[in-house]
């Protein structure tokens, strides 16, 4: 391997491995180049400089002419290392800081550097699984598990070999696999008959090619004629608006997959979702009362009755606004003798608070103090609930926490999960109805959030699912 400039190759960030640095010559004396490790912003290098070798401890090692050529061999652990020049031992035990190798790196400044270099570490045990069968057509996802406890997986490409090549295509391979994880490798068949399909595959990686051989199992399609049917079981099923703050409000759908034509002793596939689609998530403030800064001074005790307004500002959109009052006594108002009528909403905000009464006199002036609120956060789950099944079985989505990620429409991170799903059940099959209860729960303000109910279902063999979508308003009126 020619070197000018800089070069870089991954490694498996492995703390122990051996190394051969063979046919190591550089083409003038003048010239500076390093070789070796890095990882975890620290290394391990050799410097050639003016005809003199230097290891990683700045030790002046050995000697080295124009075109010479060399070889370093070593090896490294958490905390030592040891090496060898030419064959021949320079440092049996060296101590060293412990990182993990990510790296071979090299560097060649006004001078060719050339290194043939061989890395060896400890086997990396991992396995490649795809499903036994598949109909012609089909997508197939394998699974590459990284089974090693000290090694990361760099995946450089991943290309169908041998017999597999027009048989089989790839969609999408990871490009790393850390140690302990796992990725997905996903393949199209793209020819091919009935039968056993090879499946062969070349994958280059930073610990060496990986070629896995699996013996597939290939279908024919199943063509059916399948209808779906998403209905609502009541009127205003798709707006579950409450009559009251602190109340809930119910939807309920029954989806049927029902066979047009063909075999109707098939199997179906029915996945549902819900989740959300608009509406104010977030905190919402209501008010509980006023702590006083100033009590002022001044107030007529017989304005109004002896009560001073409390006149809180206006919140946004559909925010109600605070109103209370606060008594005056001795020409003060009294923080201890307040009454709150209206504690209000406010979205993602705290209202500034006026004590309105007048004062007259020598130092008169008004009181001045702040809003205490009440908080809540208003989120999806906590506004939604989901079951499916039957109507004496249903599965609860919330209490079981079935979510996964929602696509498409913003919603903060930080506010959980945005979507009741559940990727690994089979709902309902072909002729069985299943039952979808959606529940809107309390809350205490007044805007709607909208959720979207997606159903789809279909035969297992084909591809092209129904989809069935409705959006549902909730909240109170």
């Amino acid at each position: 391997m020619l070197i000018t400039g800089e070069k870089t190759l991954e490694l498996t960030n492995q703390d122990s491995m051996t190394f051969y640095l063979k046919d190591l010559r550089l083409d003038n004396l003048t010239g500076v180049a390093h070789v070796g490790f890095s990882g975890q912003n620290q290394s391990i290098l050799f410097k050639f400089i003016s005809g003199k070798i230097y290891d990683f401890e700045g030790r002046y090692v050995n000697s080295y002419k124009k075109n010479e050529r060399m070889s370093i061999s070593g090896a490294f652990n958490t905390t030592k290392y040891n090496y060898n020049i030419n064959n021949k031992s320079i440092c049996n035990v060296g101590q060293k800081n412990n990182f993990s190798i990510g790296h071979f790196y090299a560097k060649a400044e006004n001078c060719k550097l050339n290194v043939d270099t061989t890395v060896y570490s400890d086997p990396i045990s991992l396995s490649i699984d795809f499903q036994d069968k598949f109909t012609l057509g089909d997508t197939l996802t394998g699974k590459f598990q990284n089974l090693s406890t000290n090694a990361d997986i760099t995946i450089s490409s991943t290309a169908v070999t041998g017999a597999s090549t027009g048989q089989y295509e790839i969609t999408s391979s990871p490009t790393s696999v850390n140690r302990s994880g796992a990725a997905n490798i996903v393949v199209k068949n793209i020819g091919g008959k009935e039968g056993v399909l090879p499946l062969q595959l070349n994958i280059k990686t930073n610990a060496g090619n990986i070629y896995h051989n699996e013996n597939l199992t290939a279908q024919q399609p199943v063509n059916y004629e399948i209808s779906s049917f998403l209905s609502p079981q009541g009127e205003n099923q798709g707006a579950l608006i409450s009559g009251t703050m602190n109340d809930t409000a119910t939807g309920n759908y029954t989806y049927l997959l029902d066979v047009v034509s063909g075999d109707e002793n098939i199997s179906g596939r029915t996945s549902v979702s819900l989740e959300y689609y608009s509406g104010k998530v977030g905190t919402y403030n209501r008010v509980t009362g006023v702590s006083l800064s100033s009590s002022g001074n001044g107030y007529n005790n017989n304005y109004n009755g002896g009560w001073a307004w409390l006149k809180f500002s206006e919140g946004l959109g559909t925010d109600v606004r605070a109103t209370g009052y606060m008594q005056i006594v001795s020409g003060h108002v009294k923080e201890s003798r307040m009454e709150m009528l209206e504690p209000g909403i406010y979205f993602e905000s705290v209202p500034t608070v006026e004590i309105v009464a007048p004062v007259t006199g020598t130092n008169a002036y008004s009181g001045t103090g702040v809003a205490l609120v009440d908080a809540y956060e208003k989120t999806f789950t906590g506004v939604w609930d989901f079951k499916t099944g039957t109507l004496s079985s249903l599965h609860d989505y919330r209490t079981n926490n079935l979510t996964g990620a929602q696509a498409g429409v913003f919603y903060p991170a930080n506010l959980g999960a945005a979507k009741y799903v559940n990727t690994g059940t089979v709902h309902a099959p072909i002729k069985e109805e299943l039952d979808i209860k959606i529940i809107n729960n309390k809350t205490r303000d007044k805007d709607y959030m909208l959720a979207k109910l997606t159903v789809s279902g279909g035969h297992p063999s084909v591809s092209d699912f129904f989809i069935d979508e409705v959006i549902i308003t909730g909240g109170i009126d």
